[in-house]
């Protein structure tokens, strides 16, 4: 007769009839800087997919920052200071709290400045656009008194 392996030979299954469901968290319920290293990652990758030109030896976006270097330059380092409080915190999360708070309120406050660079790049582009495919020779509306 061979000996076990364990002290406890016997192994009881049980099976549950009704197995459980996952759960599934919702966006709303992750923590603040699991949607900022998730945002600042989409919008880093997706910068190698825009057409570039260079200007200075720097490439830079055609489609939003077509132009202005400084503006793309900001949103690079916008998005790098997102990415570090975002790891920062999850470092700290369990050892210290409190720092983790810290790290999480920077990396919330650099997303936020680097989606209003955008907002305003976005914006600033948008209305070139209107002015380049505006009415010819510039006509303004006027009221006839």
């Amino acid at each position: 007769m061979e000996q076990p392996l364990l002290p406890s030979s016997r192994v009881e299954a049980h099976h549950d009839p009704a197995p459980k469901k996952q759960s599934r968290r919702s966006w709303r319920q992750a923590p603040p800087e699991e949607i900022v290293l998730g945002l600042s990652y989409l919008m880093g990758t997706s910068l190698f997919q825009l057409p570039m030109e260079n200007i200075n030896g720097n490439p830079v976006p055609t489609v939003i920052f077509g132009g202005r270097p400084t503006i793309f330059h900001a949103f690079v380092i916008g998005i790098c200071a997102s990415v570090c409080g975002a790891v920062g915190a999850f470092e700290l999360r369990r050892r210290d709290p409190k720092l983790a708070g810290y790290y999480r309120r920077f990396a919330v406050g650099a997303m936020a400045l680097t989606l209003s660079v955008l907002l305003g790049a976005a914006l600033t582009d948008a209305f070139r656009w209107v002015r380049v495919w505006g009415p010819p020779g510039g006509h303004r509306l006027t009221c006839a008194a």
